[in-house]
C-alpha cells in the first residue's frame, strides 16, 4: 500500500496543503510558474510553507525546500484558421542583427516589417512581433488569431515578462527599448486575440520566415516562387531619376512602373526608403506598399499597413503608445 503524502502547494491557484495528488494538481495545472513539493508527514509540509515554528525539528524550512516548479507548455495548434496574422523573426548571429515581420495568413500580404536591430536574439524579436501584432489588430478593432513559431515568446507575452540572458549595453539600446515599450503596452492594455502555436510538423515553415535558417544569409523572400513582379514608385523622383532608370524601370504617367525580379525588389525597397519614395509591389500571390506618411489602412481593407524603416518606426511609435513623432516636428519647426 504506497504511504500517504502531502502536498504543500507555495503558488497556485490556492496555497496550503492538500492530501490527495488530485487536488494538488488542481491547483497547479495552467499556472505558468506554480510552485509544489510532496512530504511524507504534515509536520514537513506546514514547516515548508511557514506554518510551524518548528523549523528546528523538521529540517525543511521555506527557504531550504527545493520547490518543483510547473512550467507551462504551449502546444501547436491543431487547425489552421486562414483568416489571421503571423509573425517571425531572423536573427544573424546570437546576438546579432534582428528583425521581424508580420502578414496576413490568407493572402500573404505584409502588414509591418521591422528593419534590422543590432546585436539582439530571435526570441527578443520574435516577442515584439507578437506584441506588434497584438497592436496592429487592436487599432483595427480586429480579433482575429496571431500565430508564432516561438513557444518562449508566446509565453514572454502572456506572463509579461522578458527574461532574456543577453545584457543590455550600447550596441543593443534600440532593441531594449523597443522591449521596455512593449511591456509598458502588454501592462496597460487588454487584448481578445488569441496567440497559437504555428505547427511547424503539420504546416511546414511559418508564411513569415525570413527564410535563414540553417545558416542561410539570403534576403527574405516575399513569395515562395521566383517570379517577375511589377513595381510602381511614385513620389518626387526628380532627384533620382537617372538612377532609376538604370533600373529598367519606365516613366509613366507621373510615376515608375516596370517588371523586377524578387532578387532585385529588396535592393529597390531600400532605395525607396533612403530617398523617401513611396512604392507598391504586386506579385502573382502578394501585394505590398510603403504608404504615404500619416495614411492608415481602413477597417476590412486588403491594402498592409506601413512598411520601410522610417514607415514602420512611425507605426510603432503610435501603436505602442509613444507621442506622434510627426506633431513633434512640427511643433519644432513652429518654435523656430
Amino acid at each position: 500500500m504506497a504511504s500517504k503524502k502531502y502536498y504543500a502547494v507555495l503558488k497556485g491557484r490556492q496555497t496550503g496543503i492538500f492530501t490527495s495528488w488530485a487536488d494538488c494538481e488542481e491547483q497547479i495545472k495552467g499556472v505558468s510558474g506554480a510552485l509544489y513539493k510532496a512530504f511524507k508527514t504534515r509536520g514537513e509540509a506546514e514547516a515548508a510553507l511557514g506554518m510551524t515554528d518548528q523549523a528546528s525539528i523538521f529540517p525543511t524550512a521555506q527557504n531550504e525546500v527545493k520547490w518543483r516548479e510547473v512550467k507551462e507548455r504551449i502546444v501547436p495548434a491543431s487547425e489552421l484558421i486562414l483568416e489571421s496574422v503571423c509573425v517571425d523573426a531572423s536573427c544573424l548571429g546570437n546576438p546579432g542583427d534582428v528583425e521581424y515581420r508580420g502578414i496576413y495568413t490568407a493572402t500573404r500580404e505584409v502588414i509591418f516589417h521591422k528593419r534590422p536591430m543590432p546585436n539582439g536574439t530571435n526570441n527578443l524579436g520574435e516577442f515584439l512581433a507578437i506584441v506588434h501584432a497584438l497592436a496592429h489588430l487592436k487599432n483595427q478593432t480586429s480579433d482575429i488569431p496571431i500565430y508564432s513559431d516561438s513557444e518562449t515568446a508566446i509565453l514572454w507575452v502572456k506572463n509579461k515578462r522578458v527574461r532574456t540572458k543577453l545584457e543590455p549595453n550600447k550596441d543593443n539600446k534600440e532593441i531594449f527599448n523597443l522591449t521596455e515599450r512593449a511591456l509598458k503596452w502588454l501592462e496597460n492594455n487588454d487584448y481578445t486575440n488569441t496567440i497559437l502555436k504555428w505547427n511547424t510538423q503539420s504546416w511546414g515553415e511559418i508564411p513569415a520566415d525570413f527564410g535563414r535558417k540553417h545558416g542561410s544569409h539570403n534576403p527574405p523572400q516575399l513569395s515562395p516562387t521566383e517570379q517577375t513582379v511589377r513595381i510602381i514608385i511614385f513620389g518626387n523622383t526628380y532627384p533620382v531619376r537617372e538612377q532609376l532608370k538604370k533600373t529598367g524601370l519606365k516613366w509613366n504617367d507621373k510615376t515608375w512602373i516596370g517588371d523586377v525580379s524578387l532578387a532585385e525588389i529588396e535592393r529597390l525597397k531600400q532605395f525607396c526608403r533612403q530617398h523617401d519614395l513611396q512604392y507598391t509591389i504586386e506579385g502573382e500571390d502578394f501585394k505590398e506598399s510603403r504608404l504615404p506618411r500619416g495614411s492608415r489602412p481602413l477597417p476590412n481593407s486588403n491594402v498592409p499597413a506601413v512598411m520601410g524603416e522610417g514607415m514602420f518606426q512611425w507605426e510603432i511609435e503610435e501603436t505602442l503608445g509613444v507621442e506622434n513623432l510627426r506633431n513633434k516636428k512640427h511643433r519644432s519647426k513652429k518654435q523656430r
